[in-house]
């Protein structure tokens, strides 16, 4: 999470100004993250500190996190818009369901500096594409870092913002997963299913299993045709339509003394049927905090240098000050202005709470959830609270809510 900064520069000459044109480009600044899940998901967000921690207790002693390990499996990395995504699967301490959040390289990237005292290699960037091996071996050496890291916070004196950035890095967006994906499944049944020539990953695979049922599996990244997916089986109740696991696949070569025509005998025959790579995760949102270029008219369009790299443009909102809050999608590379009252910077100092660890967080109002509905959210330090829907928010929309640790509450804010 980084914080906001005066790094909001114009990098790109002013145009003259109207409508249909890009009046100026600007940098941005990122605030904080914005979560969206489906209904009755996990709902998880993240808006910057209301008030600050003191300085003299930048170096406390952080509480420790509530985990008993992290896994990041080699077959459920996914390609979404030209944006590779890894899984990461965390274990809670004392049982409980485990849970899944999916990262890019620049999350885990962005997560290193804040624990830079670590005495553990991180995988460098690849500059010209990391696909096959060298995607398995940055896969490992992020696996072994973020191990690292987590054995460092339950041992050693970290900053309480590199204790913050782990638990959100390892609880935003997080998706409960399901028992039969869970470790310690011992009796868990597996097909051997081999990829047929011509599928690709991110494409559907239909097959039969051998009680009669007709199942599908999404290809990983990675497999390629004759690879063989151990795909795991559930119990028959579960119906046709019942999706077998997929991103539990795994992906593995067939024997070498056994050529792929020979294999494909042996197991299952799948058909290939061509389709969109399923989003199988809440994928974050960003806040952004840009500068208004002065010249620059509502109804005029804004070019933004995005954290990414990529330029967007954003349409100048009436009433629009001299700062403007945004919403930036990665996955579908859009920016969105949110209204005065959804935006963290505009909450007021009295509303900060009454403890110096209060934090306000943003949260995105799932499609079906109407006000008076109540959400389980989890708030910074790992834990679940619920809270209501404010009368006015509405599917789409985000809500403030205050958090204190220190008091144990979770509160919405009234502007």
């Amino acid at each position: 999470m980084s914080s906001r900064s005066g790094a909001n520069a114009i990098v790109a000459r002013q145009h003259e100004g109207s409508t249909g044109s890009v009046a100026a480009t600007v940098g941005c600044a990122v605030v904080g993250l914005l979560i969206a899940g489906p209904v009755g998901a996990l709902i998880g967000g993240f808006a910057q500190l209301a008030v600050a921690s003191h300085r003299d207790r930048r170096w406390q002693q952080a509480q420790p996190l509530r985990i008993s390990g992290v896994s990041i499996p080699p077959s459920c990395t996914m390609e979404v818009n030209g944006v590779t995504f890894l899984a990461v699967d965390v274990v809670p301490a004392g049982g409980g369901p485990s849970w899944r959040v999916m990262r890019r390289y620049n999350d885990f990237l962005r997560l290193s500096r804040q624990f830079r005292f670590l005495r553990f290699p991180f995988p460098r960037k690849h500059w010209f594409g990391c696909t096959g091996h060298r995607l398995e071996e940055r896969r490992r050496g992020l696996e072994a870092w973020l191990r690292c890291a987590v054995a460092a916070s339950m041992g050693e004196r970290i900053s309480n913002k590199a204790a913050a950035g782990l638990k959100i890095f390892l609880g935003c967006g997080a998706q409960e997963l399901a028992p039969a994906l869970q470790a310690g499944q011992a009796q868990q049944q597996f097909l051997r299913v081999l990829v047929p020539v011509g599928c690709q990953p991110g494409q559907e695979i239909s097959f039969t299993a051998p009680d009669g049922r007709q199942l599908t599996v999404v290809v990983p990244l990675g497999a390629s045709p004759g690879m063989e997916l151990q795909v795991p089986l559930g119990p028959a109740s579960a119906g046709p339509s019942w999706n077998p696991a997929v991103q539990e696949a795994q992906a593995q070569a067939p024997p070498s003394n056994q050529a792929p025509a020979a294999a494909a005998a042996a197991f299952a025959a799948p058909s290939c049927e061509t389709c969109s790579l399923q989003e199988t995760c809440s994928f974050q949102t960003v806040l952004l905090s840009i500068q208004v270029p002065q010249g620059v008219l509502p109804g005029q369009l804004l070019g933004v240098k995005v954290p990414d790299g990529r330029e967007l443009t954003v349409v100048v909102p009436e009433g629009a000050g001299p700062e403007l809050q945004l919403q930036f999608d990665p996955v579908a590379g859009t920016l969105t202005p949110l209204s005065a009252w959804e935006s963290p910077a505009s909450v007021p100092a009295a509303a900060a709470g009454a403890s110096d660890q209060s934090v306000v967080l943003s949260i995105q109002v799932p499609a079906g959830v109407t006000a008076g509905q109540t959400l389980e959210v989890m708030v910074p330090d790992g834990c679940k609270m619920l809270v209501t829907v404010p009368e006015g928010a509405t599917a789409g929309t985000s809500f403030l809510v205050r958090f204190d640790p220190m008091q144990g509450t979770l509160v919405p804010v009234t502007l």
